[in-house]
């Protein structure tokens, strides 16, 4: 995984702010996929991906679960 993907995927989470369940599901998705590449230990640089992952924290879009 690229730290560009993982840009890419916050650009999309940002576009569809507007959706609150898709949105939210994409967040917990990406930050699921970071987390795990981070824990295979192949991740080049950890800390800027887990920076640009929780970058998501500052779009905003309502968070709930059912």
């Amino acid at each position: 995984m690229k730290i560009e993907a993982v840009a890419k995927r916050l650009a999309d989470i940002r576009a569809e702010a507007d959706d609150d369940e898709s949105a939210h599901g994409d967040e917990d998705r990406l930050w699921c996929d970071v987390l795990k590449y981070i824990a295979t230990g192949n991740c080049p640089d950890p800390q800027a991906y887990a920076i640009v992952a929780l970058q998501t924290t500052k779009i905003d879009f309502q968070r709930w679960c059912a």
